[in-house]
């Protein structure tokens, strides 16, 4: 039952099927832009309609002003009225500069500034997905197709307004004004750009295709990249003579990424090319036309000039419609419809409530597996019988009490710790924080009253102080808990080290210092000590103290939380013995709980493990 309903929400997610079609995504887009910039919007589409509308007109007000030449010539007019016909050509003219002026300035800016609102809301997003979704090599793909998109869903939602407030009404009232002269003229435009258009329909489908097979590979060039040059991996990589090698996978990668946008834009250059003589055969044909009716007497010397001209600009509209928005629309689409996909997806939800301060902690039965394959066709073909990270696991802990989770690489213990928090929802069974199952929690309410130290902890490129306090960012910076979490995680701050004491700037990048591996390692346990909490885990928070300083640490930590849950994750004994309780896992499950003695005496992999690293110690 559950092996059928996780392979339904990955076709669902990842099912190329999934219909986003052109007018679902403008109004879901336009409703977004409006909604953050209602006065901005509507800005541009009025000044848009004004410069379309004016523009459409221009050909009529050509018209006019060289018909009253011609009357002048002839002396059927006097020269004011010619002078008034030139003033009003003007004006006209000025106010069309004007319009378009205001146009191109403020889409650009209107872009930047809708651009940074994408930015937020994206990021927004990804904060409420279920963190589960982080271990899906698709989702990762998704992402980095998403945040292609980001930048070009704002250029095609105004553009898109652009179309129809300046685009459609130029092109209806130049369209009326040849009809209005000679019918055949204005058929004969729409007739040449069908083909024009057809193009651009084929061009969008190549172009869906190409972002579909290029954002893996940029994710994966990334990382290559990064290996050869970011500040925390270039050293390891060049000392170990790896750069070589990184730096030909970089290569092969973009090479990939260059083939597969060539063969594209081969493709759709042929399909350009076809079209363009198919423009120019139509326009050659207009000018016949139009020198013919001329000659004929259909229409006067006045018109022909202004029908020359404004053909000449419809053509430059169209085109600039079509070979070009047209064409970036038709690039951009398929990124486009990855952003909204990503804004789309289910979040991880939950109930907003407190769940109190003193709670047991009950794993019922629990199971949980992460997400299998890097590709449709992996995650479609599921296993009969899955890999379990966690396998039939039953625990209570109770309220204020101290657990010590044990166990070999790769047993379990993180995804159990994970499991136990809330981060993640197990696939069988049921976790309960007090009384709350946490299928029905929602992040922000799990982690309340939750505080962590984990081995892969982050380096922020602040003070010290900062570094420490932004488990409470709502909150001032408290000095004397700094002082107190700072000793109990062995972080001297009177330490040279330390020049500025709190306000010491933790990166060289920004004029400060940098710290060992160990010392960054100390000021992250003190950063979890810093939050607020009622439940602490600490996930292998010492790999990088030595020995007798992790268990100064672990004195220091037990004396602090008697009266709060802890969680410690570790596969060093060391300071095992501080918990109330140990948990022995292997390969997902739980085989042996209990005191260290009982273990000891009763778990042949506790026993085994613990005199493998004793005899160490030795």
């Amino acid at each position: 039952m559950y092996n059928n309903k996780k392979k339904k929400e990955k076709d669902d997610r990842f099912s190329d099927k999934k219909v986003y079609g052109i007018t679902r995504m403008f109004l879901r887009l336009i409703k977004k832009t409006f909604k953050y910039a209602p006065i901005g919007l509507t800005m541009l589409f009025i000044v848009s309609f004004l410069q379309g509308f004016g523009g459409g007109f221009t050909a009529k007000v050509q018209q006019y002003f060289y018909d009253r030449v011609e009357m002048l010539y002839n002396n059927e007019i006097v020269i004011g009225d010619a002078l008034s016909a030139l003033v009003l050509f003007g004006l006209f003219g000025l106010a069309i500069q004007l319009t378009n002026s205001f146009v191109n300035l403020y889409f650009s800016v209107f872009m930047d500034r809708v651009s940074g609102i994408n930015q937020r809301e994206i990021n927004m997003k990804l904060s409420r997905l279920s963190p589960i979704l982080f271990e899906d090599t698709g989702m990762l793909d998704d992402m980095e197709k998403a945040s292609q998109g980001m930048y070009a869903s704002v250029y095609f939602a105004l553009i898109i307004v652009l179309i129809i407030a300046l685009y459609i009404p130029c092109i209806i009232v130049m369209g009326w004004y040849l009809f209005s002269l000679k019918p055949l003229l204005a058929i004969s435009i729409v007739v040449v750009f069908i083909p024009v258009m057809l193009s651009q329909i084929l061009k969008t489908k190549v172009y869906t295709k190409v972002e579909d097979k290029s954002a893996p590979k940029r994710r994966e060039m990334g990382y290559y990249e990064s290996c050869c040059s970011s500040r925390n991996l270039f050293k390891e990589t060049r000392i170990l003579g790896a750069f070589g090698y990184f730096h030909k996978l970089y290569k092969d990668c973009l090479r990939s990424v260059q083939q597969i946008s060539w063969k594209a834009n081969i493709k759709t250059g042929h399909m350009d090319l076809g079209m363009n003589l198919v423009s120019l055969t139509g326009y050659l044909f207009i000018l016949y036309i139009t020198f013919t009716a001329t000659m004929n007497g259909e229409i006067s010397i006045g018109a022909f000039v202004a029908v020359i001209n404004s053909i000449g600009s419809l053509f430059g509209l169209m085109n600039e419609l079509i070979c070009s928005h047209f064409n970036n629309i038709s690039k951009d689409l398929g990124k486009v419809r990855n952003y909204i996909r990503l804004l789309e997806f289910e979040e991880h939800g939950g109930t907003q409530t407190d769940i109190g301060d003193n709670f047991d902690i009950v794993l019922d039965n629990v199971s949980f597996r992460y997400p299998a394959g890097k590709s449709k066709e992996e995650n479609d073909a599921e296993p009969e019988n899955p890999t379990y990270a966690v396998k039939n696991v039953s625990l209570t802990i109770k309220n204020g009490e101290t657990i010590a989770i044990v166990g070999e690489n790769g047993s379990g213990k993180s995804t159990l710790v994970r499991l136990l928090t809330g981060m993640y929802k197990p696939v069988e069974g049921d976790v309960y924080l007090g009384s709350h199952n946490t299928k029905n929690l929602s992040l922000k309410s799990a982690f309340a009253k939750t505080s962590g130290v984990f081995q892969k902890y982050q380096r922020y490129q602040m003070t010290l102080s900062d570094n420490i306090s932004i488990s409470m960012i709502d909150k001032k910076p408290d000095k004397e808990i700094l002082d107190e979490v700072s000793i109990m995680a062995s972080v001297d701050v009177d330490d040279r080290s330390f020049p500025q004491g709190y306000d010491t700037m933790l990166s060289r990048e920004f004029d400060g210092v940098d710290l060992s591996g160990g010392q960054w390692q100390c000021v992250a346990i003190a950063r979890g000590f810093y939050r607020d909490h009622r439940l602490i885990v600490l996930d292998e928070p010492t790999a990088a103290i030595d020995p007798l300083e992790e268990r100064n640490i672990y004195d220091r930590f037990a004396k602090i939380s008697r009266d709060k849950t802890a969680v410690i994750v570790t596969h060093r004994l060391g300071s095992v013995k501080l918990a109330d309780r140990i948990v022995m896992m292997e390969k997902g499950a739980i085989v042996g709980c209990g005191s260290h003695n009982e273990l000891y005496a009763e778990c042949t992999q506790y026993a085994k493990l613990w005199d493998s690293q004793a005899e160490s110690y030795k």
